[in-house]
């Protein structure tokens, strides 16, 4: 409710068109998608994204991010190629924008490997795992808790793969990262 009355009045009183008004349709969005209810959160990752290339353009690193969340979508409603599409096109705004080592293009990267490994692309998935990890590394240290991210995520596409004795090790680093940096629970 206080997303949908932020919504609301970001519409009434900047416009329906407004940039802000797409940090409300994001933030709702993304509560739908935690309940399950894919499509209506499709719906409104779709109309931020139209608010962004509109008012940003098309390759700004906003509407990579825009991209990142709808294919999120996508791929909750088994659009994998749709999905697969929108996190390629993310993934060439933020190397366009950043370079080919920024953090925000980490992400991007694992949300595709992600979805590949879904489909049972392993090797593509790791490759898109391993450049991401290094990419954190290499930004912000071995001990980021990005990095436990980075080697989390890695260790998912092993695992999926089969390669437990590869996984385990990262795993458990990853854990290390977070307790140093985040204290345990």
């Amino acid at each position: 409710p206080l997303y949908e009355r932020a919504l609301d009045i970001r519409e009434k009183s900047l416009g329906r068109d407004h940039v802000a008004v797409g940090d409300a349709l994001n933030g709702l969005a993304g509560v739908l998608m935690r309940q399950g209810a894919h499509a209506e959160a499709r719906t409104l990752f779709e109309r931020m994204l139209a608010i962004d290339e509109r008012a940003l353009g098309k390759d700004h690193p906003t509407v990579a991010s825009a991209l990142n969340n709808l294919a999120t979508a996508l791929s909750a409603q088994h659009d994998d190629a749709g999905a697969k599409r929108l996190y390629e096109r993310a993934i060439a705004i933020d190397e366009k924008a950043f370079g080919k080592d920024h953090p925000a293009l980490a992400t991007d990267l694992n949300n595709l490997a992600t979805l590949l490994c879904d489909q049972g692309a392993f090797d593509d998935a790791l490759a898109l795992s391993e450049r991401a990890l290094a990419i954190v590394e290499k930004a912000l240290g071995a001990d980021h808790p990005e990095v436990a991210s980075g080697l989390s995520s890695l260790a998912h596409v092993l695992r999926a793969k089969g390669d437990f004795a590869k996984a385990r090790p990262l795993f458990e680093r990853a854990c290390a990262i977070r307790e140093k940096t985040l204290g345990k629970a």
